[in-house]
Formats: C-alpha cells, sequence, structure tokens
C-alpha cells in the first residue's frame, strides 16, 4: 500500500498557503509595454489544440484564431488541470490547484467564496466584468459569478446555449459599453460532445463533425473580433483565446474526455494578442491553463489572487526560458474514484509525465507524444523524484470546495451531457494496490456514460438493459445502482426502484442520491411513514438541498400534517425560490389551511415564472372570487384573470369557464355569469362536473355568488 497524501476532510479549509513560489514572478517585471485598457477572455471549451490551424491542423478550421495566433504569442505546450470543464475553468479564472479549490468534477463541488476570481480583482480595479456562459455545468450555483457584474447563465430549461446565441450576446454587451475598461469572459461550448455543427460546417467536414464544431467556433470568435475592431476596442483590448480541456476521440478507449489523463485531453491552445505584445511569436516551454489569472494581472499590472499555483507567462513572451529551471504541471481526474478505482493524479513536464495510479505510468512525452509505452519500471529514478514532487505538492495544496445541492432536474441535464454522478473518493488518504486501476475501467466507464445519455434521452429500456450488464460485471458500484433506481422511478417501476436504492445504500448508507430516491419511491408506493423516514435521513446528509424539502412537503400534505408541509414547502422556497413548483407547492398548502392571502401571493409568482401556467391563472381568479372582501378592485381583477385563463384555452375548459362564471357573479353580473355557466355545462362529460356545475347555475340563477367551498 502507497501513501500519498491527498487529504480533503470535510469542513477543511487551510487559507494563506504559499505553494511554487520558485516559480512565481513580479507582476511588474519584463520589459515596459504599450498599456492594456481592456481583456476578452475566450474559453473554448473540449478544444484539443492539434485542431486549430495555427497548431498544425490541415483542414482549415479556424483561420480567425490563425489571424490572432499571427499578431500574438501562441504557447505550444500548454496543460488543463482537469479533463472536465469546471474544475479547469475554476484553475483558470482563480490561478489555484484543484486540491486547493477542492472542486474536482462538475457535479458535486462548488467554489469557496473565500479564493478570489480574477473578475474579482479587475473589478476592485474599475473595470466593469461581464461573462456569457454556454454550458449549465458553469451556472453560478458553481460559485465561477464571483466578481461579474453581469453573468450569462440562463438557458431557459436547455443545458447549453449555442456559439451563435453566445457572441449575440456579448456583442450586445460590447454595444452598450461607456468609456469604462472591460473585462469580457466568453464561454464557447460547441466543441462538447454531441458534435452536431450547423451548416456550412457540417457539410465542409462531414467525416469529422468535431472538427465542423471547432470551426463554426472559430467564426463565431472572430464576428466578436470584428465588432471589437468596429467599435475601436480592438487595438487597445488584451485577447486571450485558451481551451479548458481536450478530447480524446478514442485514443486510449475513451471516446470523450473526463476520464483519463493522456495529452489528448489535456493539450489545449492558449493565445495572446494585445497591446505591446510580440506578433508572430511561438513558445515553446510548458504552460498551464492555471497560468491565465496570473499572466493577465501582470500584464496589466495589478497584484494577482493569493495564493497563486500558476505563473505569470509575460517573461516568456520576450525570452523562452522558465526563470528557475523544468517545470511540471499537476492534473488529475477523480472519476475514476466513483467506481471505486484508484484516482489518476500527474505532472507532466517538458519531457516526463508521471501518473499516480494503482499501476503507475511514466512518460517520455518527447519520444512519444501518445503516451504509448510506459517507462515506470525503465526509469525508476526519475518516477521516484517525480512521486515525492507530487506528494509534496499534494501535502501543501490543501482546500476543500463547497459541496452542492442540485435540483434532480439541473441534475438529469447535466448528466445528458454525459457527467457522471455518484460521491468521489477524496479523502482515502491512501493507494491501495488492491483497488482496481482506471485503466482496467474505460469500457464500464463508456458503457455507464451511454447509460446516462439513453437514460436523458428518455430510452429507458435500452439504459436499463445497459446497466444490468453493468451490475453483473460489477455489482458493487454505488453509482450503477442509483443510476438504476433512477431509471425504475421513470419507468413506474417503484418496487424495482425500492430494491436497488436498498442495495446502494447497504454499500453506502449516507450516499445521497439513493436514500433521496428511495423516499420517492416509498411515496409513490403509498408507503409514507417510510418514505418520511428516507427523506429526513437524506436531510440529515444534505440538509439543504431544496428537493428534498419539496418532496417531503408533499408527503406531509397527503398525511394531512399541513403545518410540516408548510414548514417543508417554505424551507425549499427559501432554497430555491425562482422555481415554479416550489411556489405551487407554498400556495396549495395556504390554500388547504385557509390562508387565502398568503395562497394569492405565491400563486401569482407562479404566473410571475412562467405566464403561461393557464391552470395557476386560474386559481388566482378562483381565490380572487370566491374569498376574502368582495370589493370592486378584487372582483374585476378576478374576471380579468380568469378571461385570460378561458383567453389560453379558447373557452374550451369547462372549469376555466366556471372559474369567470365564479368571478362574474362575484362582481354582481349574474346574467353574463349564467351564460359562462351553461357554456361550461354544455362542456362537461364527467357526471360529478356537470353535477357540480348545475348547482352553482342555480345559485346565480338566485343572485347568489359562490364561497371557496361551493
Amino acid at each position: 500500500m502507497r501513501r500519498i497524501a491527498f487529504i480533503v476532510a470535510a469542513g477543511l479549509v487551510v487559507l494563506g498557503v504559499v505553494l511554487w513560489p520558485r516559480y512565481v514572478t513580479n507582476p511588474t517585471s519584463g520589459p515596459t509595454r504599450t498599456p492594456i485598457r481592456n481583456v476578452v477572455l475566450i474559453s473554448l471549451d473540449t478544444t484539443r489544440a492539434d485542431y486549430l490551424g495555427c497548431y498544425g491542423h490541415t483542414g482549415s478550421t479556424t483561420p480567425s484564431i490563425d489571424a490572432l495566433a499571427a499578431e500574438g504569442v501562441l504557447f505550444e505546450n500548454v496543460v488543463a488541470p482537469v479533463p472536465l470543464t469546471l474544475p479547469s475553468h475554476v484553475s483558470m479564472l482563480t490561478g489555484t490547484s484543484p486540491p486547493y479549490h477542492g472542486v474536482h468534477d462538475n457535479l458535486s463541488m462548488s467554489l469557496r467564496p473565500d479564493v478570489q476570481t480574477l473578475a474579482e480583482v479587475l473589478r476592485n480595479e474599475g473595470f466593469d466584468t461581464a461573462a456569457v456562459i454556454s454550458a449549465l455545468v458553469l451556472h453560478r450555483i458553481y460559485g465561477l459569478d464571483q466578481g461579474f457584474d453581469r453573468y450569462r447563465d440562463g438557458f431557459r430549461g436547455a443545458t447549453e446555449r449555442s456559439g451563435d446565441d453566445t457572441t449575440r450576446l456579448a456583442i450586445e454587451w460590447l454595444d452598450e459599453l461607456g468609456d469604462d475598461r472591460f473585462f469580457l469572459f466568453l464561454h464557447y461550448y460547441d466543441p462538447h460532445f454531441e458534435y452536431t455543427p450547423p451548416e456550412p460546417f457540417a457539410s465542409r467536414f462531414p467525416d469529422d463533425p468535431y472538427a465542423g464544431e471547432i470551426a463554426f467556433t472559430d467564426e463565431c470568435v472572430g464576428k466578436v473580433m470584428t465588432r471589437l475592431k468596429e467599435l475601436g476596442l480592438y487595438e487597445s483590448t488584451l485577447i486571450v483565446i485558451v481551451g479548458d480541456h481536450g478530447e480524446m476521440l478514442d485514443e486510449h478507449g475513451e471516446p470523450a474526455h473526463g476520464y483519463f489523463v493522456y495529452r489528448s485531453a489535456l493539450a489545449v491552445p492558449l493565445i495572446l494578442r494585445g497591446p505591446g505584445l510580440p506578433a508572430s511569436r511561438r513558445v515553446q516551454s510548458i504552460a498551464g491553463v492555471v497560468d491565465i489569472t496570473p499572466t493577465i494581472c501582470s500584464l496589466l499590472g495589478v497584484d494577482p489572487p493569493s495564493p497563486q499555483h500558476g505563473i505569470d507567462l509575460a517573461p516568456l513572451l520576450d525570452d523562452d526560458r522558465h526563470p528557475d529551471g523544468d517545470r511540471y504541471l499537476y492534473c488529475e481526474s477523480m472519476t475514476p474514484t466513483k467506481y471505486l478505482a484508484s484516482g489518476l493524479w500527474g505532472l507532466v513536464g517538458e519531457r516526463w509525465k508521471y501518473i499516480e495510479t494503482t499501476r503507475p505510468e511514466l512518460y517520455d512525452v518527447r519520444s512519444d507524444p501518445g503516451e504509448q509505452r510506459n517507462r515506470f519500471s525503465d526509469e525508476p529514478d526519475i518516477a521516484e523524484t517525480l512521486r515525492d514532487e507530487l506528494e509534496q505538492r499534494l501535502a501543501s495544496e490543501v482546500g476543500v470546495g463547497v459541496k452542492t445541492d442540485l435540483d434532480d432536474e439541473t441534475l438529469a441535464r447535466l448528466r445528458s451531457l454525459g457527467y457522471v454522478g455518484g460521491a468521489m473518493i477524496l479523502d482515502k488518504g491512501t493507494i491501495d494496490l488492491s483497488t482496481s486501476d482506471p485503466k482496467d475501467l474505460i469500457e464500464f466507464h463508456t458503457r455507464f456514460v451511454e447509460l446516462q445519455f439513453l437514460e436523458g434521452a428518455g430510452q429507458l429500456d435500452r439504459a436499463q438493459e445497459i446497466g444490468q450488464e453493468l451490475l453483473e460485471l460489477r455489482p458493487d458500484i454505488p453509482v450503477v445502482i442509483e443510476g438504476m433506481c433512477g431509471i425504475a422511478l421513470k419507468r413506474g417501476d417503484y418496487d424495482e426502484a425500492v430494491e436497488h436504492c436498498s442495495r446502494a445504500l447497504a454499500i453506502d448508507p449516507d450516499q445521497f442520491g439513493a436514500t433521496r430516491d428511495l423516499g420517492a419511491a416509498l411515496a409513490a408506493l403509498g408507503r409514507l411513514d417510510e418514505a418520511i423516514e428516507s427523506y429526513l435521513n437524506a436531510l440529515r446528509i444534505r440538509p439543504n438541498a431544496p428537493r428534498v424539502h419539496y418532496d417531503l412537503a408533499h408527503v406531509y400534505y397527503r398525511r394531512g400534517e399541513m403545518d410540516l408541509a408548510l414548514e417543508h414547502a417554505r424551507v425549499s422556497a427559501r432554497l430555491n425560490p425562482d422555481v415554479a413548483a416550489v411556489q405551487v407547492s407554498l400556495a396549495v398548502t395556504y390554500r388547504e389551511l385557509g390562508r387565502y392571502e398568503e395562497a394569492l401571493e405565491h400563486y401569482y409568482k407562479v404566473v410571475k415564472l412562467e405566464p403561461t401556467a393557464v391552470r395557476h391563472l386560474n386559481s388566482i381568479a378562483w381565490l380572487l372570487a370566491t374569498t376574502g372582501s368582495p370589493t370592486v378592485d378584487r372582483t374585476a381583477e378576478a374576471v380579468r384573470v380568469a378571461s385570460s385563463a378561458c383567453a389560453f384555452t379558447q373557452y374550451a375548459n369547462p372549469e376555466f369557464l366556471e372559474t369567470l362564471a365564479a368571478a362574474l357573479a362575484a362582481g354582481g353580473d349574474f346574467s353574463m355569469a349564467i351564460k359562462r355557466q351553461e357554456s361550461a355545462i354544455r362542456l362537461h362529460r364527467d357526471v360529478d362536473g356537470y353535477e357540480r356545475a348545475t348547482r352553482r347555475l342555480e345559485l346565480y340563477k338566485v343572485n347568489l355568488p359562490l364561497g371557496e367551498d361551493d
């Protein structure tokens, strides 16, 4: 058993740790440069460096970016810290390593508020700051909005934004600017799987849609550059183009990214163009995504956030030599730990690359860039030196992220992008030789990602088949068992869902997803006492999980325990105020308690969030018409809202027509109320509805309005 100092303990935050001091340079060092007024940082998601023309691709994929490279500085050897979007962007925008900032994947952790971002630094320097985000995985719930005056991350139920929309929003913001200095962060997500480039790029690259997506993204970048020129901002702006991670494209058996830390998953482009920077310069020295923040700060003459694990690359713009010898960049992947395998921790240098795992790997990346020949046994001294360096890094760069509580819909949308849920093993402290090596589970991982895509696409039967195959291979993997529980819930097979969740919890009693899903399955089966127990256990694990509070409110409502229902509905609304279903839950509970004005307040919030929520418009009109004092304003509002609901359904819904009749009666217009009620009676198809409508009609005929219970 080998000891490796990777310690992430719950609640532990170590601040003020100074790391890599031999690499950090004075931010004001280097030659005097023309002042930079503005900064545009463009992140190209899932973009391999070797798919850009300026990095050697022959398919004419990136003429706009190639033109920028010709006018600026291109770094030839750039390493991403993690082959995943969120953790890599956290390193990009803070200059800190994943072990320190604590964000290791796309689902479970968020950036701590005490970790300062580039945007916070620049806003404090007087810059207007804005970000246009193109994927749900960088939503503000993960903390990267820190320091941005405007953070455009709304997707209206989708998981991503097209490059056209991102470009449009960026140009609109540029057009609105005054004379203040600005920092604009643009994130393009189009090269991410699935590869579906728009025309004409789909036709130009019929056999390589990934290249087509990169070509489309390049066109978008070109439009932003054109607008900067038209606005007279181009020559005074530092433009940074960088990839967040690469794409494996079936190398080493991995179709996309997120699992291995081989070159194709980590090698990304980095181009800087701006006032005073040399043109047509290529830098061979190794650089990292983690260097973006300290380099931008240096070029602007401002202090970067502290601590910094990246270095200032400004000296390399003129002299392609690192200030203190060889440099090794940190990389990691914790995805294998979700299958109870070892993680992958690595150091990447200009010649050697070391990967710590169950069967360690060492590659001479100069002679073997494809990382096909493991030299670990051949070069034990080099391997041991790099292992020691890795242990020192991990021992000193200690921190945690903030646990993220995602609602079910958001989690499902993220999983549909191929991101693997489930708990990571971060506090192990040791790597056991009996632990599975990630290399042995790549096919298992690929199949599980396929299962998630199929589930997201609604192909539940096929997803279930794959899940059963995976469980036959490894019946002990909680993330797979939990996935099968979710599929069973969607299929309406609640007994099977209980069985899968119980299996998962027998392995790990603190598994939040399985605990929550067990509550949902039990509630669907009418086993309410057991459902409440399971939901309360889920809240013990994550006290601020909004969906659990929401579901628990429903179970208490079904049991008639309205005070408890209201308590949990309130908590859910506090945690998720902009979710219409949460506001509906509060409105319905208040209504059941006879607290009609409070019910109305929350129904109005529902229709503000969802203006076409016609059924809730009808509820507003009904409460206005049948509760409270029938003032002129109140009854007029009831008629207006009820008429809107009827208009939405072309006056074809008998329930809505009855509400309109009740509103008219409340205002004293019994003649029109009778007409609307008669129309409703003609539309009723069920006996109970017909009889109820007839009784109400008789009240209107003797000039009596309705009450809430009529």
